[in-house]
Formats: C-alpha cells, structure tokens, sequence
C-alpha cells in the first residue's frame, strides 16, 4: 500500500481541492448543491487543473513528488459524466455522484483492490445573519428524503452510501463559531491514536497548519445533518474529512488491521472479486441498464409501501469521480 512518506503529498493534494471548493461558499451568492458537485468534478479534472491554475499543487505537481520519492506511485484523476438512457432520466440527481477508488500493484496484483460508494450531497446554508455561525443548517435535508436515503441504504448497504457535506472552510465561519467548532476538534484529537503510518501523516497536518480548515466532510447515513453545533460536534467520531476518508483506504490491509483507523464508517472495499455491493454500486455508478433497473424498482416498491411518491426516486448519479494510485512496474510483475 502507501507508505508515510506518501500520505502528506496525497493529503496536500486533496485538502487544495476541498479548499477551493469550500471557498465557493463565502461567495455572496453560495453555490448550489448541484454547482458544488459540478465544481469538485471540475477540480479534480487534470486539464481544468491545468488551465485554471486550481488548486496549486494539481495532479502534475503531486506525480511529480510522487515520482521523486522513487518507488514508481502514481496518481490517476478520471471524472466521467454517465448518459443514461431516456428510459432513466427521471431517475437521475444532479447533485450526487459515484465514487471509485483504486490500488493497482502492477508489480503484484494480490494487492489490488476497488471501493465504489454513492456519495448523497448536502450543503450548509447561512444563518439568517448571511454568516456561517454554529446556528447554520443543512436546510434542503427533509424527513422523507432521509428516509429515501435510508431506503437506498436498505437495497445497496450501510456501507455504500455516504453523506458528502459541503461546508465552508472551518476559518469561513464567524469567529465565535470558529473557536467553538476548533474547540470540539481538540476534544476529539485528544481521544485519537495516530500510532501508524497515516494517522502520524494526520496528527502532523494538524499539529502544523494548526487545526483542520476541511470543508468536505462525510459520514453514514444513519443520523440526518442538522446544524453546525452538532454536526462538528461529532466531527473525527461520526463525521470526517474527505481527504482523511479518501486516504484510510490506502492503508495496509494486513492482520494488524487492528493497529490502523478507517474514516467514514465501513469501507466498501473488494480486493478479490467476490464482494457483491461493490459490483452493484459500480453497476450502478458505471450506468449499467440492469443494475439501474433492479435498483429503481426495489426503491419503488419501497417508496409504494410507505406512502411516497414515487417519481422523487432518483438513486442514480449523473457523474463519477474515479481516483487510482498505481504502484510499481509491470516489468517486475511476479503474480497475475
């Protein structure tokens, strides 16, 4: 997998594109759940990296360092838009997207694995002062949509589906809110081990910035986002940083699994072949017409059962984020 000098690159990398993307939300007029998930997409798109100049450390600058530490690690970004068919546009939310991850030892294939998530969006919108305090919700969130949420859950699993939050950057927020939110970090920080390659490579960017400045955060879907007060509440329990749930995947998968940390809740994560939520979230992520087709029906008849309407199942993503970290060199490959 990763090794620790790995892991500060990857988070750097990670943490311009959650800063970029949170800045959008101190605009004067806030961006959209829609327009936020269209953005990262963009932001993580090597050639709008390259012509916007955002964020400052692309993709270019991260296999260029990854390069430099000469043990053949590479980082690949591919954001794919999905035309599903007529039949599924109804079907279809904008403002979601699939996840991929992927760990290619090219060396070594025993050790490659593939995680696919569906990732539901939420944004957080101003206090009724037009400032980001610790009053601030998550306004479009409503009962029933939690409970279509949890619905998807029911047919996919606890494990596919995730909340991705977008916030303001932590120092976005009025400053009596900052202190608060920075106050409930500190809490959680001092009940945290770090004792293992990637948890040393967070306790380092914390202890250096100082403090988590993330505006993309996830969690399950088990509890539905209120507001900032309990959301950062729990922030480093239930709820995580992007780039820190990104990251745990690339952890060693050994019998001293008990030593390392996972982000986010259960990982969906197949390393050979035999998972079946991944292949049907990939089906479904991917567009394929009959994994698409079985899952809008069981949310149906689910939505029947309890009274709700029907044509607001829109279980699909329109777009993907793929990221692969590849290792090694083919010319050394021992095992297919």
């Amino acid at each position: 997998m990763l090794g620790p000098q790995h892991y500060p690159l990857l988070l750097r990398y990670l943490d311009g594109i959650d800063l970029c993307l949170a800045l959008q939300l101190l605009r004067p007029t806030p961006a959209t759940e829609t327009t936020l998930t269209q953005s990262l997409g963009a932001l993580m798109d090597a050639a709008t990296q390259r012509r916007e100049e955002l964020p400052r450390f692309n993709i270019d600058h991260l296999n260029a360092a990854l390069a430099a530490q000469g043990d053949n690690l590479q980082a690949d970004i591919r954001i794919d838009t999905r035309p599903h068919s007529a039949h599924f546009e109804a079907n279809v939310s904008q403002s979601d997207f699939g996840l991929v991850l992927e760990y290619q030892n090219l060396s070594d294939s025993r050790f490659n694995w593939i995680a696919a998530y569906l990732m539901q969006a939420k944004r957080l919108f101003p206090a009724k002062s037009g400032e980001y305090d610790l009053t601030s919700g998550f306004d479009s969130a409503n009962t029933e949509q939690h409970q279509r949420l949890r619905d998807l859950v029911g047919e996919l699993g606890e494990e596919v589906v995730k909340y991705i939050f977008y916030c303001p950057p932590v120092s976005g927020f009025t400053a009596n809110a900052e202190a608060a939110i920075r106050t409930f970090h500190n809490f959680a920080f001092g009940e945290m081990i770090f004792d293992y390659a990637l948890g040393l490579a967070l306790r380092d960017a914390v202890r250096d910035k100082p403090g988590v400045n993330a505006g993309m955060w996830l969690s399950g879907t088990d509890i539905p986002p209120q507001d900032t007060f309990s959301f950062h509440q729990s922030a480093f329990t239930r709820v995580h940083p992007f780039s820190w749930f990104v990251l745990s995947h690339f952890q060693s998968r050994s019998p001293l699994r008990h030593q390392i940390r996972d982000f986010g809740g259960a990982l969906n994560i197949d390393s050979g072949g035999g998972n079946a939520s991944v292949s049907r979230a990939r089906g479904v992520i991917d567009g394929d017409p009959t994994a698409c087709r079985a899952l809008i029906d069981a949310l149906g008849e689910r939505a029947r059962r309890a009274g709700l309407d029907t044509e607001k199942v829109k279980p699909l993503p329109a777009s993907s984020v793929t990221i692969t970290i590849r290792a090694g060199s083919e010319a050394d490959r021992r095992y297919s």
